[in-house]
């Protein structure tokens, strides 16, 4: 539903058969609402003025459309819901310049564009939508306008149907709105394909020359790679100024990039284990430090708690702190300690000749009411990029058809997978079961080619290693062509004295088959014969397979309880389904393909063009998000002030 053809429009000359009529009965506005006193700055809008014409036409096309309704002409909202009013306020500083805001949601809260309330309107209107779905608006689901228009109006071809709506049950706020591709319509390019060519290190195309830096990934087996989004261990911060409303009111992690620098290692000592460290860039406050490995973790390995999320909304500022668009004053907040040559009072080095040094930023108190501001932007910008995938490094092959002679068939050497990088070579996880997969290939006949199940395996992860990342022109996606393999049982007596998952390497080593290590009592198992790859469309992609390292800090104590004789009782559901330990622990472990993340956080669903690539998202990212958190802040309700 792209907006351009919602702006040839004219929604200033409503036709009178085209109107929609919200039932006669209460909506969601809360009783008490009342639109601002102050009658010098704040008119209430008629139904006939330009501007109430426009949001409710927009509106009214948006469920219209929704709805599958002809758009021959634009669609009206007759009315507002009942208890909802369209204001407009005129600014202090230029009284020449309205700003339109529809009350009704809550006390504090409006929306600020039919865009915002589009997706509210259709959810109060249609009664399936309003029993059986949540809200996907941004007031709802505390999401930035723009991600979520981006997934939802600005995809050319892509519509909201039924069929793309999650079910409640499936929860999260950050996970309600799914994926442009649905997973009904994700098995529609499963097939088999033969084996392609390596990639080497070679200086001739045939065959194909692998780039350095995929194959300096692939070597030094990494756990993170240079633009990964990954969390840092922060000391954790709790409210100062109150007491703590819930358990997980805290914030003890920080989003953060891997910097584009070289990675520095310590060589091992006798008696201790391999350390790595890395340089990376604290998002929001744009901080570069190096940190050793056990304080980073995988992105998906953690999510913001909801009381934190919630906070994020409307932080409080210093009052001695503006709030800019680009935000710089946040430079001035260190999540993490400053490195000794930034705290000793001394230059790391000197201005160029001819340049003025940049003011430094004010020092912001290290609080956790100082931080909801910086982690606000930190959080936006890692979800504008989290939501995004994209090609890189691509080649051409041609690919014969049978009696049609051959074609040429664009490939990629990798793949920035929302907060990951993914090569050719790479070991991932699938979102599908080993028994899904199994149901799959047997309605459309393929099942031929699949080795059987082991025993206890068809309800864990299954894993795929890429041998080719190509554009699929008929079907105008990204497929992957990879050796399939299941997470099998080493043996049917686990020694349980011995501690199992938590690993003692910071790189863990490969095996024999070039395979990373399987977790501890297991085994991967090849499901495709030597001459057979199976064809997936990417969507299928969980993420890459992660061996959880023992030293990481910010989940000490979850780590220590991952043994053998743990995990024995996971897998008889001994915790029970709403022990919130357990479920952790299951999440953790399904990033290992031990079992399946009981609440997955979704895919990337918006594909980006290859030649902006990782660096022009992150600029975008980077740009988007403080745009909305800055109209979000100050345009419509101001930050709180802490005196």
């Amino acid at each position: 539903m792209p907006i351009p053809s919602y702006n040839s429009f004219n929604f200033h000359s409503p036709d009178p058969t085209h109107m929609i009529v919200f039932p006669d009965q209460d909506s969601d506005a809360e009783p008490n609402v009342i639109v601002p006193a102050d009658e010098e700055r704040t008119n209430i809008i008629p139904l006939d003025h330009r501007l109430s014409l426009h949001w409710r036409g927009w509106v009214g096309t948006f469920i219209a459309d929704n709805l599958d309704w002809p758009l021959l002409k634009p669609w009206h909202l007759k009315d507002f819901p009942k208890g909802y009013t369209l204001v407009q306020t005129f600014r202090k500083n230029d009284p020449t310049k309205p700003d339109p805001y529809l009350y009704g949601y809550g006390k504090k809260q409006k929306f600020r564009s039919p865009q915002e309330f589009a997706f509210h309107a259709v959810w109060l209107f249609h009664p399936d939508y309003h029993q059986n779905h949540p809200c996907e608006c941004t007031l709802c689901t505390h999401r930035l306008q723009g991600l979520i228009t981006s997934i939802w109006i600005g995809v050319p071809g892509q519509r909201r149907r039924d069929e793309d709506r999650p079910m409640p049950e499936q929860g999260g706020y950050a996970r309600r709105l799914g994926a442009v591709i649905s997973r009904a319509t994700s098995w529609g390019s499963i097939t088999w394909t033969t084996p392609k060519r390596s990639l080497i290190n070679g200086k001739s195309r045939f065959p194909l020359k692998s780039m350095p830096s995929r194959k300096y990934d692939l070597d030094l087996v990494r756990p993170y790679r240079e633009g990964e989004l990954v969390w840092v261990a922060i000391e954790a911060l709790t409210p100062s100024d109150r007491e703590q409303t819930d358990p997980e009111e805290e914030i003890k992690l920080w989003p953060a990039t891997v910097a584009a620098l070289p990675v520095q290692s310590r060589p091992p000592q006798p008696s201790a284990p391999s350390r790595t460290q890395y340089n990376i860039e604290l998002l929001g406050v744009d901080h570069q430090q190096i940190v050793s490995f056990e304080k980073i973790l995988s992105w998906r390995a953690y999510t913001l708690p909801d009381v934190i999320s919630e906070q994020i909304q409307l932080p409080r500022m210093p009052s001695d702190i503006q709030v800019t668009p680009v935000f710089s004053a946040f430079k001035g907040f260190r999540p993490l300690p400053a490195p000794p040559s930034a705290s000793d009072g001394h230059a790391t080095s000197a201005p160029r000749p001819g340049f003025r040094s940049m003011p430094k930023p004010l020092d912001i108190p290290r609080t956790f009411e100082n931080a909801l501001g910086p982690l606000a932007v930190a959080q936006g910008k890692a979800e504008y990029i989290q939501e995004r995938f994209c090609g890189t490094n691509p080649y051409s092959e041609l690919e014969e058809n049978s009696g049609h002679g051959s074609s040429e068939k664009i490939c990629y050497q990798g793949v920035w997978w929302g907060a990951e990088r993914i090569w050719v070579g790479d070991l991932v996880r699938l979102t599908c079961l080993r028994g899904d997969l199994e149901n799959e290939l047997e309605a459309a006949g393929l099942q031929h080619h699949l080795e059987n199940s082991s025993p206890n395996a068809d309800q864990r992860q299954l894993f795929a290693r890429i041998q080719e990342f190509s554009f699929d022109q008929a079907k105008n996606q990204l497929c992957l062509s990879a050796e399939l393999y299941e997470l099998a049982d080493a043996s049917d007596d686990l020694d349980t004295s011995e501690v199992g998952l938590v690993q003692h390497h910071a790189l863990p080593p490969t095996t024999e088959n070039g395979l990373p290590r399987p977790p501890f009592g297991f085994r991967f198992r090849k499901l495709t014969p030597p001459d057979v790859l199976i064809y997936l469309p990417i969507q299928l992609i969980a993420g890459r397979y992660d061996l959880i390292p023992s030293e990481s800090i910010p989940h000490r104590q979850l780590l220590g309880i991952l043994n053998t004789v743990t995990l024995m009782k996971f897998r008889e559901r001994e915790f029970g389904p709403d022990d919130p330990v357990g479920k952790r622990v299951g999440d953790l472990l399904a990033l290992s393909g031990i079992c399946v993340e009981q609440d997955p956080p979704s895919g990337p669903v918006l594909l980006v063009d290859p030649k902006n690539g990782r660096s022009g998202v992150t600029r975008d990212a980077d740009i988007q998000s403080k745009r909305e958190i800055y109209e979000h802040w100050v345009e419509g309700d101001r930050p709180r002030v802490v005196q």
